[in-house]
């Protein structure tokens, strides 16, 4: 027969057998123990009556481990698949995130009159964007650059994730200073610099090398990290010096110049390329007003403007050109306005004239009716879209500032 401990009765020191009272149930021991029904002095004591009951339970507890086991397994692979992809898969996507466009001009003296930003990675798709970035660079930016391109195997569309480039000095002498971000093989690269710069010294700790180029005019490069490469071909090296301690001290730039007029504020979200002219200082912009055109539109019709300033947003589809001209008082942006509304008028005028010999003309004429002249507090702002075919014939005569 089968016992079961019961509890102690708080006035008797000694265990008391609990039976079953039905004498037809008295060969069955009972299974459960009821919980006591006040203070005891000896506990209950389970005794497991069963042992295969035992064995299942101790079977569960296996399985819910494994199981438990398994799903943390799980997840520590997923999150190693996630990081893997990241790291293999997020570099090959860095160049569609969207650029700063004041990125590069703290490497730039805060005397240059015109800032010009190009936001490759985002254009790279794009043919047409690219002979568009390439119209609006500075000259001697090709005769200059090229043959370095060439020698080091760089492929500048390839490999350039953005440009940033200052112009100072007057048209006849352009000084060009610009950052170049991209990849660069610096293998090959050293094996150039070593066998075609005419000097070389070290400032700030890095490497300033001078060259000649196909123009005859001196450049020099340094790098200021591994993909950020420094550009200037200023006649004398303190212009490149200047950049070096820039990149490593800070100090008063171009970003600090551009930021105080507001620029940087006023670049569309989404322009791939953009420039800007410090009317303050006296730049001086000159656009043919049709493309092969001796006839140009220069920034005085923009006198008094602080800051002058173009951008551009295209797709494969579409442009949109935008220029913004910045003042000290609303009543001076809206004259700006006015300004801007009668130079639409007299360009519709002359491209109506052209549009019987000149192929593309009466698209261009057509075009201009869609330009929306508006104010923005103090500034006067012409937005301009247009198709990829005008924007061929527009550019194909483009001119450099």
């Amino acid at each position: 027969m089968l016992y079961q401990l019961s509890y102690a009765s708080p006035d008797k020191h000694k265990i008391i057998p609990r039976w079953v009272r039905n004498r037809k149930e008295r060969s069955v021991p009972t299974r459960t123990l009821d919980p006591p029904r006040q203070a005891s002095l000896v506990q209950r004591v389970p005794i497991p009556l069963y042992p295969e009951a035992a064995e299942k339970q101790q079977e569960r507890r296996a399985a819910i481990l494994r199981f438990q086991t398994r799903y943390a397994l799980a997840v520590i692979a997923a999150g190693a698949v996630a990081a893997a992809l990241v790291f293999l898969v997020g570099p090959r996507l860095g160049g569609r995130r969207e650029i700063r466009p004041d990125a590069g001009f703290e490497c730039l003296p805060a005397g240059c009159l015109f800032a010009v930003h190009a936001n490759l990675a985002a254009l790279r798709s794009n043919p047409l964007a690219l002979q568009l970035a390439r119209s609006w660079a500075p000259g001697g930016w090709e005769t200059d650059y090229a043959e370095f391109v060439r020698a080091t195997g760089f492929d500048f569309e390839r490999d350039t994730r953005w440009i940033a480039i200052g112009v100072s000095g007057g048209e006849d002498a352009r000084v060009t200073d610009a950052v170049i971000d991209a990849d660069f093989d610096h293998a090959r690269l050293d094996a150039y610099m070593a066998a075609q710069r005419k000097q070389s010294e070290l400032y700030e700790g890095r490497a300033i090398d001078t060259f000649h180029g196909p123009s005859s005019r001196l450049f020099r490069l340094a790098f200021r990290d591994a993909r950020r490469l420094l550009f200037s071909n200023a006649p004398a090296s303190d212009r490149i010096r200047t950049m070096v301690q820039l990149g490593t001290r800070g100090g008063d730039s171009l970003a600090r110049r551009f930021k105080d007029l507001g620029a940087f504020e006023h670049v569309p979200a989404g322009s791939q390329v953009w420039l800007g002219a410090d009317l303050e200082r006296g730049a001086s912009l000159r656009l043919p007003i049709s493309p092969g055109s001796d006839t140009s539109f220069t920034s005085d019709l923009l006198r008094g403007g602080r800051l002058g300033l173009i951008s551009v947003r295209l797709d494969n589809q579409r442009a949109e050109l935008r220029l913004l001209a910045l003042y000290g008082s609303q009543a001076e942006a809206r004259h700006a306005a006015d300004s801007l509304a009668g130079l639409r008028a007299l360009l519709r005028l002359l491209a109506g004239r052209q549009s019987a010999a000149a192929k593309g003309a009466a698209d261009f004429a057509r075009a201009l009716d869609a330009i929306a002249i508006t104010t923005d507090k103090n500034a006067a702002v012409a937005t301009w879209p247009v198709n990829v075919a005008l924007l061929k014939y527009l550019f194909g005569g483009a001119r450099n500032p």
